[in-house]
């Protein structure tokens, strides 16, 4: 099984968050593992393909020795120093990650001084004072705890988008590599992303097996058939079924699995929101994206739209005279069947975009073309992993026309912070950028690249040539 960018990202984040957990010397090791994940997700090529290749070292951040790492776990799926961390530090550990304001730093020092060990025993050592007892827990770093808690509770399982996509799309990848899956995506709350989703479902297209069909691989947690042996019972679409399962119990987001069968698997994770794979037929894929990735209110639109043309839908797709189903060879191809405009994910909702898409007025989603810049940038003057020509060099990529360096202050000293002197300093390394910027637009007669400016001061034309003073606050920056 090949394991994708997002899986590989996921286990180096993972490694960052136990070494600091963890603390000691090791914990230094953390930010290299957090560059190596950013610069991942941020490849256009597979990371399989590099290490096939053998150019894992071309990736910024990645030297030799996360090369070999990167390499085991792209080979085998698993990556053995990853699993010897996660074997020091108790599971519920990293759920204390959940909580606003606690990093893996603080979830370490709860663990350490106080065997805080999950969100439970949080929750006891805040009512009961214990955390007074902690370096920079006061009343109201308590009282925040005790109110981050009950906010997680409040939203009954559900989580928010910026957790589930990653488990979705790592999710995805490991699906994916399973023999007999032509076609995967996240569907649901996910693909249509809504702010926060009660579940993660996933639809994964399979090859269909010749012969006569077996009975379902399991119905349940109870069934404890290996793959191999159920492959062998019920031919490729047990195997696949049993193959995401095997994969999903070794993923440490996922508490449980709940049900293995040949159409589905379910698991829960330790979040309380519910996985949900759905294994379908590989021509049925289009249709049963489209039927899972809808809000029930959009499904329910769709049946009265094709109701109103004497027509019935499965969740295949349109159904023919005596119930047969016709499924589409694409989603663009059912809305069409509709006399629809395509509907993209994001609005399927149920709130009037079936009768738009029948008028042509859906409107133009913003797409990533669309942003002109980035207001928010951390440079190697602090945190940050780009030089400012660098940055330069990546807004252009992006064909940005802008970007706003926002460095850490001296109020955060530990990633670098900039005083007041090197505030300055870096006022003059960006004006000398700008300026070579506008000259070599000159030289091309192209117009200059992208400008860069900096929060903590402000360049602004005028009459008088125009002045910067750094200040302790954000300012407007024209140019």
């Amino acid at each position: 099984m090949r394991t994708g960018n997002e899986e590989v990202c996921r286990v180096l984040e993972t490694i960052a968050d136990l070494l600091e957990v963890l603390g000691g010397d090791d914990a230094r090791k953390a930010a290299a593992y957090r560059r190596a994940a950013r610069s991942v997700r941020a490849l256009d090529e597979d990371v399989a393909d590099l290490h096939e290749a053998g150019r894992l070292t071309e990736i910024p951040g990645v030297g030799g020795a996360l090369a070999r790492k990167i390499g085991e776990l792209v080979e085998t799926g698993r990556l053995a120093y990853h699993e010897r961390l996660a074997a020091e530090v108790p599971p519920g550990v990293l759920d204390l990650l959940r909580l606003p304001g606690v990093g893996p730093r603080t979830a370490g020092l709860l663990w350490r001084r106080l065997g805080v060990e999950d969100l439970e025993a949080l929750e006891e050592a805040a009512r009961s004072g214990s955390l007074k007892k902690l370096p920079g827990f006061g009343p109201k770093k308590e009282a925040a705890v005790l109110e981050g808690l009950a906010a997680l509770r409040r939203r009954s399982g559900r989580i928010l988008l910026g957790e589930a996509r990653p488990v979705a799309l790592a999710l995805a990848d490991l699906v994916s590599a399973v023999p007999g899956v032509t076609a995967v995506s996240p569907a649901g709350g996910v693909r249509r992303w809504c702010e926060t989703v009660e579940s993660i479902e996933i639809v994964a297209g399979v090859e269909e097996p010749e012969g006569p069909r077996g009975p379902a691989a399991g119905s349940g947690p109870g069934d404890a058939r290996g793959p191999d042996a159920a492959g062998r019972a019920g031919g490729p679409d047990r195997f696949v079924a049993a193959h995401v399962a095997g994969a999903l119990r070794d993923l440490p987001d996922v508490a449980e699995v709940l049900e293995v069968a040949r159409d589905r698997v379910r698991a829960n994770l330790r979040s309380g929101a519910g996985v949900d794979v759905r294994l379908v037929p590989a021509r049925l894929y289009a249709g049963a994206l489209r039927h899972f990735t809808g809000s029930r209110e959009h499904n329910e639109s769709l049946q009265k739209r094709a109701a109103s043309m004497g027509l019935e839908l499965g969740p295949e797709g349109v159904l023919e005279k005596g119930g047969r189903s016709r499924p589409a060879r694409s989603e663009e191809e059912f809305y069409s069947e509709l006399g629809l405009a395509y509907i993209p994910p994001e609005l399927r909702e149920g709130r009037g975009e079936v009768e738009a898409a029948a008028e042509g007025r859906l409107p133009r989603l913003v797409e990533l073309s669309d942003i002109r810049g980035d207001l928010h940038v951390h440079t190697d003057w602090s945190d940050g992993h780009l030089s400012l020509e660098g940055l330069v060099e990546a807004a252009r990529a992006r064909g940005y026309e802008y970007v706003v360096v926002s460095d850490h202050s001296r109020s955060l000293a530990v990633t670098g912070g900039l005083d007041e002197e090197r505030l300055l300093a870096q006022k003059d390394a960006i004006e000398e950028v700008n300026r070579r910027l506008a000259e070599e637009g000159r030289r091309r007669r192209t117009g200059r690249g992208p400008s860069v400016s900096s929060p903590g001061w402000r360049s602004t034309s005028s009459p008088t040539g125009g002045s910067t003073s750094p200040t302790g606050s954000w300012r407007r920056w024209t140019s």
